[in-house]
């Protein structure tokens, strides 16, 4: 909505014209200066001084605020309106909506800090205060410290305060940033003071608060001082970035139950039912943008789009905020992720896009749109707005409530020219130049066509079309240059025979994106020439989607598949074009009910003008429904530092039905590494899987399962060399009961004052010697795992065991889709400590208070069951034990991961239960795919104490026994002896497969086993006496 300048002054009353100020006594030190802690400090409230000041109204007064460092701020708080004119609230009970005034009983105020800062409160009748302080030296917060005290207990708290160390320096931002920022600020400035000749910007916010909102603050009141807190702040860092105030035009909460928000849900899906919502209830409130607040455990906030504000379907975003109103600096974080997504909606992309025409503007998480920041390369930086550095607060992360000065070109362009706001045209003034080289020889192309257009879909909006050329070709010096562009995202095309590498075969053209946030851009592309290829498929008009799949080691991963356009009617084949770059493909096509003469192309693209033609002919095959189905087997190999991965055969293969586990085909695949299948009925589930020599080489990719029906017609397979010994095969796990004490004062990687699904990285404090490995890191994820010496994985991750990523060491003790137990009586955190000095030390992780999430696929919905807390300890003898503390009440039974995984997955001993109820009966062996888990029925089935202890070496499983079962000689050729047996024993011999490859029945202490039949290779010994299980390493050698 666009308002002027009068307006505003007559509903934000902002400026006091030589007013005398009372001083009001707010705020009193509940201790002595001398106790004060330099990050958080006491104060007790004068609740009636608060009140009076909402009676009053008053423009203006002055409060001396307490610092935590012991010095007291004075404030001059100007008053300050945060609600529209006429704006409504509306509470939902039971017994329908009870409409009001929104803002009765509360007053904002705020104040402008001599350094740059400012100060925003929120006053309410009721006594209650809330407030936010940002200088120079940090950002405070101002609010009651717990519920269960006095109600005029207060804390001032500075915020990124953490109860753990991190030596990482923080001061990441260049100095140039830094420079920028400040200019940006100067120009605010001046903004500001041109207002009084300009038009003012005013977004009107709808506030939806759901029933979870409401309850996680108790009150209707406490939630509605809660909502204009927020908007307060939020329209202090608007207005101070980008010339733009906040205002809310209604509010709605729902004090009943019986909201329109599945319970089950998370803020992701809750999305599009608020849309739906206001979208078909709530058409007659006005607003220029709907925000949707939950409070279901701070899964974090999602925009409905890029750019789409005062769209009719496109302005809205959620949030999903942490309800602990006493945790401050989470309270903090709130405010900037609701600021993230509504600078979203405003045109706003992620810092970490690779959309950023320079590179992403950050790299404290992996890049999104692309991969010019992978995982290894993130660090931790201090980020701004739009950015992902919270999640990397435990290694020195932050943020800043600022946005990047290339976001503000943006937004404040998006803003000032939505329909409902500025309307003013958006400048097409901005020129986007750069060179264009071949990604081979990295030298300027001359004469390469190039097209541009804004990206307008479901998700990024409103970049206006350009004003310029639409089409160029670079000079002589690889320059291209396109004029007349305006602020937003668009995408360079690039035609045949050129195409941008490595390439992606989903997309039907080749294109970059490319974020246009200033009048000058720099652009670089880097390109291959190819070759077009015609790709002929006769069908005889038939409409049955046919997919393509391509082997090539020019294709990232050496796999790629694509489906075809359907034919249109009256079409007698499927023609298809694209450009790719030179080089040997093997092109295998498949479709249900349908085969294809030939079943396999191999082409070999070389340079030339004409289109290159690939042809198939395609026929039914009804009314068999059969498709055709393809393996492709790689070798991975690292060559200095660079690994490549090539197509390769010769091995055998075999075709399993998975749900009859009949093999179905076998067969060797061909020299060129691609084997195919015809003849496979759509409807059942495959394993496509060569024979590799699995003393020689595990796997490194492993997609081998195909599902016809759903469109998956190929498996890809690529091994690499092993690493040996073998690490996770060489411990013997024991189960017994030991004891289990939370770990005290230790350092907190994870709890409600930092949220995020990201792995924490933490350097080992003394380099950890276990067999021939030297580990010095560790990554601990919420899931219930640690990886040593390894690529952080993705948060996901459920069952590390059958993992294929590079790590030297995975320790699962209850691995699952973990989640925060935030009604617990102790607060949930992940943690660890060190112990004891050298040669006894030993690092504890901890996981305190986690439930486990269960979903019921028939129904779609989710369910956090129970409430864990475990331990792994790591000890430098090499001993690991993961202990249990006893589960609390189980609604339904529950599953976890638990084990070790080695250098590879072959390298794998995961720990499966042999009783229904009891995590004492279990054992741990080699499970082929790491695919093993431990069950309970109940909350008896894991008893305090409970301790699976893994040391190196032949022991019982049984453990604390002092006859030990052991093998010789070690390592083997012709015959072993089992000593320690006692009576009649079962041997069974596993491979690293986990087949039996042997078993024998001994009754006598030294039986022999002959064991000539054996391969040269590793394997476990598995000796049953007594009921009880013992495993022991086996090397036959030659």
């Amino acid at each position: 909505m666009i308002r002027s300048l009068l307006v505003i002054i007559a509903v934000v009353a902002l400026v006091v014209d030589g007013a005398a100020q009372r001083t009001l006594t707010v705020f009193q030190r509940s201790a002595p200066k001398g106790e004060q802690v330099l990050q958080q400090g006491a104060v007790r409230v004068n609740e009636a001084a608060v009140r009076s000041l909402v009676r009053s109204g008053e423009r203006a007064v002055k409060m001396s605020l307490p610092m935590p460092d012991g010095a007291d701020v004075t404030l001059s708080l100007v008053r300050t309106h945060i609600v529209a004119p006429g704006a409504r609230q509306t509470v939902m009970t039971d017994n329908g909506p009870v409409h009001s005034a929104l803002g009765d009983g509360l007053a904002w105020y705020r104040a402008e800090m001599p350094d740059g800062g400012v100060a925003v409160f929120t006053f309410s009748a009721s006594g209650e205060v809330s407030g936010l302080v940002n200088t120079e030296k940090g950002r405070y917060l101002v609010g009651r410290q717990f519920r269960d005290q006095g109600s005029d207990s207060y804390v001032v708290m500075r915020d990124h305060d953490a109860p753990y160390s991190c030596g990482t320096p923080v001061e990441s931002l260049s100095k140039q940033l830094d420079q920028l920022i400040s200019e940006a600020h100067r120009s605010v400035k001046d903004l500001g003071e041109r207002l009084q000749a300009d038009d003012t910007v005013v977004i009107e916010l709808a506030i939806e608060a759901d029933y979870d909102l409401k309850q996680g603050f108790e009150t209707v009141q406490r939630t509605s001082a809660y909502i204009t807190q927020l908007v307060a702040v939020m329209s202090t860092v608007y207005e101070k970035e980008l010339g733009v105030r906040m205002a809310i035009s209604n509010v709605r909460i729902w004090e009943t139950p019986n909201d329109p928000y599945p319970e089950e849900m998370g803020v992701f899906e809750l999305l599009e039912v608020f849309v739906n919502e206001y979208r078909t209830n709530m058409t007659s409130v006005a607003r220029d943008m709907a925000v949707f607040l939950t409070s279901r455990g701070g899964q974090g906030g999602i925009a409905r789009t890029i750019g789409g504000i005062c769209q009719e379907d496109g302005s809205y975003c959620a949030g999903d905020v942490l309800r602990y109103v006493s945790n401050y600096p989470t309270w903090s974080w709130d405010v900037g992720m609701m600021v993230h997504e509504i600078g979203h909606v405003c045109g706003g992309i992620h810092t970490q896009s690779c959309y950023w025409p320079q590179g992403p503007l950050d790299s404290c998480v992996a890049s999104e749109s692309g991969q010019c920041v992978t995982q290894d390369q993130t660090a931790p930086a201090r980020g701004t707005i739009m950015s992902y550095c919270h999640q990397q607060k435990p290694n020195g992360g932050s943020v800043i409530l600022e946005f990047h000065p290339l976001h503000r070109s943006v937004l404040k362009s998006f803003i000032r020219s939505a329909p409902c706001l500025g309307n003013a045209p958006q400048p097409q003034q901005c020129t986007l130049t750069g060179v264009v080289r071949d990604a081979i020889t990295k030298q300027p192309l001359a004469g390469v066509e190039l097209n541009i257009e804004p990206i307008e879909d479901e998700i990024y909006r409103q970049t206006p079309p350009t004003s310029g050329d639409t089409a160029v070709q670079t000079d002589g010096n690889g320059r291209f240059t396109f004029n007349g562009l305006g602020y937003g995202l668009y995408q360079i095309v690039v035609p045949a025979p050129y195409t941008t590498f490595p390439i992606t075969l989903s997309d039907p053209t080749s294109t970059m994106g490319v974020m246009i946030a200033d009048t000058l851009v720099q652009f670089d592309l880097v390109v291959v020439k190819g070759r077009t290829v015609e790709l002929v498929i006769s069908n005889d008009g038939d409409t049955t989607p046919v997919q393509i799949n391509i082997f090539s080691d020019q294709l990232p991963g050496v796999f790629d598949y694509t489906t075809l356009p359907v034919s249109e009617a009256g079409d007698t084949a499927i023609v298809v074009r694209r450009a790719i770059p030179i080089g040997r493909y093997i092109v295998v096509p498949s479709a249900i009910g349908r085969s294809f003469t030939p079943n396999k192309v191999n082409v070999d693209v070389a340079v030339g003008e004409d289109p290159l033609l690939i042809r198939f002919e395609s026929s039914s095959t009804l009314p068999q429904l059969t498709s055709t189905l393809a393996l492709g087997v790689g070798d991975r190999v690292v060559i200095g530092k660079v690994p490549t991965i090539g197509l390769t055969g010769g091995m055998p293969y075999t075709m399993t039905n998975t749900t009859t586990n009949e093999v179905v085909n076998s067969g060797t695949i061909p020299d060129d590494g691609v084997v195919v299948i015809e003849g496979a009925e759509s409807a059942a589930y495959y394993s496509i899987m060569p024979q590799v020599d699995t003393n020689q080489n595990a796997p490194y990719l492993e997609n081998t399962w195909v599902y016809p029906e759903y469109g998956v017609t190929a498996a890809m397979y690529v091994q690499q060399p092993r690493r040996m010994p073998l690490l996770a095969r060489e411990y013997n796990m024991s189960a017994l009961v030991t004891g289990f004490e939370p770990l005290a004062d230790p350092i907190i990687l994870r709890d409600r004052s930092m949220v995020t699904p990201r792995p924490s990285e933490v350097a080992l404090p003394f380099p950890l010697q276990i067999s021939d490995r030297t580990f010095v890191s560790m990554s601990i994820a919420k899931n219930g795992f640690v990886v040593l010496d390894g690529e952080p994985f993705e948060n996901w991750v459920t069952n590390p065991l059958a993992r294929l990523e590079n790590a030297q060491l995975i320790i699962a003790a209850f691995a699952g889709e973990l989640n925060p137990d935030t009604s617990a009586p102790a607060p949930w955190r992940i943690a660890w400590k060190l112990y004891n000095e050298a040669p006894h030390r030993m690092i504890a992780i901890e996981w305190r208070n986690f439930t486990i999430r269960k979903f019921n696929w028939e129904t779609g919905q989710a369910f956090d069951i129970g409430r864990f807390s475990f331990q792994i300890r790591i000890h430098e003898s090499g001993r690991i034990d993961m202990v249990y503390d006893k589960a609390e009440e189980l609604t339904e039974a529950v599953t976890a991961q638990a084990g070790l995984r080695g250098n590879d997955v072959l390298d794998n001993q995961a720990v499966f239960s042999l009783s229904e109820n009891n995590l004492l009966d279990v054992r741990a062996t080699y499970v082929p795919g790491g695919y093993s888990q431990i069950s309970m029925l109940d909350a008896s089935g894991m008893v305090k104490g409970l301790t699976y202890r893994w040391d190196i070496g032949a022991t019982s499983v049984e453990s604390d026994e002092s006859s030990m079962i052991r093998v010789s000689p070690t390592p083997s050729a012709d015959v072993i002896e089992i000593h320690g047996v006692e009576g009649e024993a079962s041997v069974r011999i596993v491979d690293l497969l986990g087949q039996t490859v042997l078993s024998k029945d001994v009754q006598q202490d030294a039986a022999r086993i002959d064991v000539q039949g054996l391969a040269t290779g590793r394997y476990v010994l598995l000796v049953t006496s007594h009921g009880k299980s013992h495993s022991i390493p086996l090397v036959i050698r030659r």
